[in-house]
């Protein structure tokens, strides 16, 4: 007992002095009661939580210059007692997952037992249950409503549904991500707080200026436009808005699945959940095709949206022909006539690529979004150029 007193104590397990002393004095000052460490891949990447006794501590914290000085190299996740306690009530994951005994670095004395009496096992799971359902029946319940305004022809009400499910999804992303959620702020300081958590964001929300997304600047715009025009509705924008909302869903999905594994699993101080393994492609023609694209063009994304065979080459050989949907800088025609070419001759004519390719803003500023292409089972390559999937 006295050596879990003398860990709890001493930030153990910390080793930037600069950060304990801050720390130190934050704890001093009272508005700090308890400090989790938690290591990387438990899940995702390793991060600090501080719990205050207040909301105001809490809001306090989250502006402090040496946070976010720490937050710019690993996410730091800060939360009061109330809404902590409150996430293990209502089964949130994120509490069960990273609020463990054996992450607890440091807290003072008379909070030592602090979440101790709550526990996995059934009672986990049912709250757990209630908690999920009820994420996916608030969303069911508004994207009828905004499929039911869009059917009506009512640009407003669409928009503005829109707005409430975006609003949804990111308060679930926040709840789950960072242990907490931040109504009070905008769209755009909401995304810009998950980023750090979901980097992914970043290729679904493209920044406009420093501070703002050009989708939602888009959508809010629509909206003032509507009110002149009471019965048109902007096809390509309503079909981005759908595109991006469901890679939120997704994302969601994907975390509630994330954190009840690794609740499930319940390891000790120093185990490690690895990261899902990504699917490695096993087309040997396209793994050429990545590889030249990433010397020549050194692209964002690549999407393969199609895939055929021809015999204009050989009647006896069929050629394979890809389509390809290219996110990235400063890839023209040149560009592209090169990677081409370089197919080709690498290949000896037994492959070549169709090519269409934009800049990420460009792809929001006109909404070319094609939802045929964006989607996980058609990515080839992100930003590491690793390849994760390809087309049936």
């Amino acid at each position: 007992m006295m050596m879990e007193k003398s860990a709890h104590s001493n930030f153990a397990g910390l080793h930037d002095e600069v950060l304990i002393n801050r720390l130190k004095q934050a704890a001093r000052d009272g508005c700090l009661l308890a400090v989790y460490r938690v290591p990387h891949g438990i899940p995702g990447s390793e991060r600090l939580l501080l719990i205050t006794e207040t909301e105001a501590a809490a809001d306090a914290l989250r502006t402090a210059k040496w946070v976010l000085k720490t937050a710019d190299h690993s996410p730091v996740s800060i939360s009061s007692l109330h809404r902590a306690e409150r996430f293990f009530e209502v089964g949130n994951p994120f509490a069960y997952c990273y609020y463990r005994p054996s992450f607890l670095v440091w807290c003072q004395e008379r909070f030592a037992g602090l979440f101790s009496n709550y526990a996995g096992g059934k009672a986990f799971k049912k709250k757990f249950s209630s908690f999920k359902e009820s994420y996916y029946d608030d969303r069911d319940m508004l994207l009828s409503e905004a499929g039911r305004f869009y059917n009506l022809n009512s640009p407003i009400s669409t928009y503005l549904t829109y707005i409430t499910i975006f609003e949804h999804d990111l308060r679930y992303l926040e709840k789950l991500y960072a242990g907490d959620f931040y109504p009070d702020e905008s769209l755009h300081t909401r995304i810009t707080i998950l980023i750090p958590y979901i980097p992914e964001l970043q290729k679904l929300f493209v920044r406009q200026n420093g501070t703002n997304y050009y989708l939602i600047n888009k959508l809010q715009a629509a909206i003032e436009v509507a009110h002149n025009d009471e019965t048109y509705i902007n096809t390509a924008l309503y079909e981005s808005i759908k595109i991006v909302e469901r890679q939120l869903y997704n994302r969601v999905a994907a975390r509630y699945i994330e954190l009840k594994s690794a609740v499930r699993k319940e390891p000790g101080p120093t185990a490690v959940i690895s990261p899902a393994r990504e699917e490695q492609l096993d087309d040997p023609q396209l793994i050429i095709v990545r590889d030249i694209l990433i010397k020549i063009a050194a692209p964002e994304e690549v999407f393969l949206f199609h895939k055929a065979e021809t015999f204009q080459i050989n009647a006896h050989v069929p050629a394979t022909v890809y389509y390809l949907f290219v996110i990235g800088q400063r890839i023209g025609n040149t560009s592209i006539q090169s990677i081409q070419q370089a197919v080709a001759a690498r290949t000896q004519n037994n492959v070549s690529v169709v090519i269409l390719a934009h800049r990420r803003i460009t792809v929001q500023e006109n909404l070319c979004f094609p939802s045929a292409v964006y989607t996980a089972d058609h990515v080839a390559c992100q930003q590491d150029f690793f390849l994760i999937g390809h087309a049936s």
